[in-house]
């Protein structure tokens, strides 16, 4: 167990509805090992779950979702007899590691086994040469350590991302701050991952900081050009029935360069991104179709008819169950007859034009009380920049609550777990410059696929 005071790590990955189970846990771990001279850590899995008394195949499985998510970095471990060893593991705060710094801190024996974070155990092979003996820790001091101050403790990690670069991730892309080197790693994960399902062949095997080198060695023109071609080198690649090369040779070869202008607009145009549940995307396009007012939607003539036949066919079954139907259209019964009150046919319309009036955004609901991830153009990723977490049950929270109950509008269903809903930004009074900046931003994003 570490006897580490903190465990730093991001604070965008906290409310990320792609974790699971340990995943946050693991995170923390990682956090709390980090050696603070180079942000890296040497953690075995078995340590690990040995540390959070669970399988190690759960540690294996939330690190694998941690580096597929883009929290976690690995550089893998081979001992010479081919054996899996410890791994090498960062917590990402954007900053690129150069290949030959494993090396040197694999040399470098004036760390002690408790700096390097490395752990001796039943992970790492017995044909693994151990630390160097005859190394001992520098003589404490006969001095007795200063006392502690009012104030919090220093937090000495210089792989913590500036404070002007804490921004959500993958947000801002001004064409300054987007090309900032600090954010290559995070560029070339999105390279790797890609969207909707489509993960770079074999990138899982391959050097993400080689091809991350390559990154860096584009004009800002080529590297613009390279995300925008991805997915069209990729159609092309299968199309011609050819194998894609590795991630690092399509941008060290810049063979983003060699792809049809024209499959290139077409790949964009149908491009798509995920939306995850009660998420960024998915609460921008929610609100839009909501403030896009509801369809027409007509209350049959003879729909206190077919209440009275669904209660007496309710009431045959279950007399509680009559009554509870009754209760909830606010319908009383009096000697046996129904009672409808003076706002019924109101009452009715507003009910079932919540229920049936905004289908766009029902159906988001129903993918969110499903917890299942839906689809959407590319374009609509814009919106996410428009959209802020909630926590659930705030005041404001309540007050959007509030605003969908005033407005007629379905609400967001409920969020279970989630510690946060999004919602548009600065609350239901800032909603609409909410509808001018989105609108605005999708009128933008199309007009400029139209004329790429």
């Amino acid at each position: 167990m570490s006897n580490a005071r903190f465990s730093i790590i991001p604070g965008w990955v906290v409310a990320d509805p792609r974790l699971k189970g340990r995943d946050l846990q693991v995170l923390c771990v990682l956090g709390q090992h980090t050696n603070r001279k180079h942000g890296w850590c040497r953690r075995s899995q078995v340590k690990m779950a040995a540390e959070m008394g669970c399988a190690r195949s759960t540690v294996q499985a939330s690190l694998d979702r941690l580096v597929k998510i883009g929290a976690v970095e690995r550089r893998e471990v081979v001992s010479d007899s081919g054996r899996d060893s410890a791994h090498w593991y960062r917590v990402i705060y954007d900053r690129v590691t150069p290949e030959e710094a494993f090396r040197e801190w694999d040399r470098d024996d004036e760390l002690t086994d408790e700096d390097f974070a490395v752990d001796y155990d039943a992970d790492t092979p017995a044909d693994q040469s151990a630390p160097p003996a005859g190394i001992s820790a520098p003589p404490a001091g006969p001095e007795s350590a200063p006392p502690a101050g009012p104030g919090s403790a220093p937090i000495n990690d210089s792989s913590l991302t500036p404070p002007a670069e804490r921004t959500e991730r993958g947000r801002g892309r001004d064409d300054g701050e987007w090309d900032d080197p600090s954010k290559f790693v995070r560029r070339v994960k999105a390279l790797e991952l890609g969207t909707a399902n489509n993960p770079w062949p074999g990138a899982i095997g391959s050097s993400t900081t080689w091809a991350v080198t390559q990154f860096e060695k584009l004009t800002a023109e080529e590297r613009r050009l390279a995300e925008e071609r991805r997915d069209a080198y990729l159609a092309e690649c299968k199309a011609q029935k050819v194998k894609p090369v590795a991630l690092g040779i399509y941008l060290k070869d810049r063979k983003f360069l060699h792809v049809s202008p024209v499959a290139a607009k077409t790949q964009a145009a149908s491009a798509k991104i995920a939306v995850a549940p009660f998420g960024p995307v998915w609460a921008g396009m929610r609100a839009l179709a909501l403030l896009d007012g509801p369809e027409p939607v007509e209350v049959p003539l003879d729909v206190r008819d077919r209440i009275r036949q669904m209660f007496e066919t309710l009431r045959r079954t279950s007399e509680a169950r009559a009554l509870a139907y009754l209760h909830g259209k606010g319908i009383s019964l009096a000697d046996g007859d129904l009672l409808f009150p003076h706002d019924f046919d109101r009452a009715e319309q507003r009910r079932r034009v919540e229920a049936e009036g905004y289908p766009r955004a029902n159906d988001l609901n129903k993918q969110a009380k499903e917890r299942e991830r839906g689809v959407a153009e590319a374009r609509f990723e814009a919106l996410a920049d428009l959209c802020e977490p909630v926590p659930v049950g705030s005041d404001l929270f309540e007050r959007w609550r509030a605003h969908h109950e005033a407005a007629g509008w379905p609400f967001v269903p409920d969020p279970g777990q989630m510690p946060v809903v999004y919602f548009p930004k600065g609350g239901p009074e800032a909603l609409h410059q909410f509808e001018m900046a989105a609108r605005a931003a999708l009128r933008q994003e199309r007009s400029n696929d139209d004329a790429a």
